[in-house]
């Protein structure tokens, strides 16, 4: 009998130990947010290891400590969408949504997603803003928008499927080929490449926006209102053409970061290219050899370690999480039941190779 009291003892000794542990770590989350002093890394490990300690007894807790994750994480995406930062804006978003689904945070969204030009993503996110408020007017005109460029898109002249990009210098000369790792400083002049179809032979004119990093138009002494340059193009068919570079004579002209390509026909964007700018950790001639990561031993000549990360563009998924879409040259594009593992997605896509790995999912340096 004693030792079965013994037993009893224990057990709850240990459940109210778990239990305290779980309102401290509830309690220092909850003054983090309170403060204002709190990143998202600093908030995700803060609900990671409150989860780790996860029971029955802390459910109604959990709940609140996600919810209020949620709203944290709404609220930096609204931060970022305002300074243009949309592409880390929707990833913010999506956590949001996980953790607590609101009609704000699918219409925010949208509107993020509106403004990178994805226009039937913005438009999936639009109607599921109107599931919880169906007469919201906003949301109502935030659709109709989404669906007349969708439109423009599906019946402009001319239908981008690809995009690649490359580092010229001031001659045009290719100094890193296509789809090569681009390094900050042995950038010039990043010149793109579009793949395209058009069914009738025509003169089109197309507005190019560059965008850094941080979310900024980049714009020259000739740049027109709105856009970094324009080009004049004569479509016929299938083809291939390399548009003119946008940089400088300069090298390294370009900083480190996630940049965008934007292509727009009149008003509406009908094709993007988001692309890395790598840390100056190679030498220039590294940067144009097929083999560019270093040797796959643990230590090199100066004995330094190789070190291995995972890659921090593609979350270790070896692919790009942006999705990318083939022409529908204005047929409906199919909708899937199952959603896309890597974005969750349900229309008809496809998720190019991450470059900054390679499709390998690591980064290696020393």
């Amino acid at each position: 009998m004693k030792k079965l009291i013994s037993m009893i003892f224990l057990i709850i000794c240990n459940n109210l130990s778990s239990q305290n542990i779980n309102n401290e770590m509830y309690n220092e989350a909850l003054q983090m947010l309170q403060s204002g002093n709190v990143n998202q890394a600093g908030m995700q490990k803060m609900y990671d290891s409150f989860s780790k300690e996860y029971d029955k007894k802390t459910e109604n807790t959990m709940d609140a400590l996600s919810k209020q994750y949620g709203d944290f994480n709404y609220n930096l995406g609204y931060n970022k969408a305002k300074s243009n930062l949309h592409l880390d804006a929707i990833e913010n978003y999506n956590t949001a949504i996980q953790h607590k689904p609101t009609f704000e945070a699918y219409n925010s969204k949208g509107c993020s997603q509106y403004a990178l030009g994805d226009y039937t993503g913005a438009l999936e996110s639009f109607n599921k803003a109107l599931e919880f408020q169906s007469d919201n007017q906003t949301a109502i005109q935030n659709k109709l928008n989404a669906q007349q460029q969708i439109l423009k898109v599906e019946y402009a002249p001319i239908a981008i499927y690809d995009i690649k990009i490359a580092n010229s210098d001031q001659e045009g000369n290719i100094v890193t080929d296509y789809d090569l790792p681009i390094y900050s400083d042995n950038t010039y002049y990043l010149k793109p490449k579009i793949f395209y179809k058009s069914n009738v032979k025509s003169k089109v004119s197309l507005q190019l926006k560059y965008f850094k990093s941080d979310g900024s138009l980049i714009i020259g002494d000739t740049s027109h209102e709105g856009y970094s340059t324009k080009v004049d193009l004569i479509t016929n068919g299938d083809e291939s053409r390399s548009l003119i570079g946008w940089g400088s004579k300069t090298k390294g002209n370009w900083a480190t970061g996630r940049c965008r390509l934007e292509i727009w026909y009149e008003d509406v964007c009908i094709a993007s290219k988001n692309f890395f700018i790598l840390p100056d950790v190679h030498n220039d001639n590294n940067v144009t050899m097929p083999n560019y990561f270093p040797p796959q031993n643990n230590e090199n000549s100066s004995g330094l370690t190789l070190k291995r990360k995972v890659c921090t563009s593609c979350n270790g998924k070896g692919v790009d999480p942006y999705p990318s879409y083939a022409p529908t040259y204005g047929l409906d594009r199919v909708i899937k039941d199952e959603a896309c593992p890597i974005c969750g997605r349900h229309d008809s896509h496809y998720h190019k190779s991450c470059i900054p790995c390679q499709g390998k999912g690591y980064i290696e340096s020393y």
